[in-house]
């Protein structure tokens, strides 16, 4: 259990339940979709990989899903190992 006050407010969070499934959201296709395109055109650009880091944030309720996208990324054969280095 963690508690912190904001505005004189005091607030119970219970960090165990924040990593439970229940709590955790599946991203929509039209989301995975968009995740995909991401990372099959990321370069190590900075915009890019920046723009990578911000949507991942923006979705971060989806982290578990995200995580197994990108891990699926990584495992494909045919993907050049500099690209792999990108993602990673």
């Amino acid at each position: 259990m963690w508690a912190y006050s904001c505005c004189r407010a005091q607030y119970k969070i219970n960090i165990e339940a924040l990593y439970t499934t229940d709590f955790m959201t599946k991203l929509v296709r039209r989301q995975r979709d968009r995740l995909e395109d991401i990372l099959r055109n990321l370069t190590p650009e900075r915009i890019k990989v920046g723009d990578a880091m911000v949507w991942c944030l923006d979705h971060a309720d989806n982290s578990q899903e995200i995580v197994e996208c990108i891990a699926e990324s990584l495992s494909i054969l045919q993907t050049p190992v500099p690209k792999k280095v990108i993602e990673w």
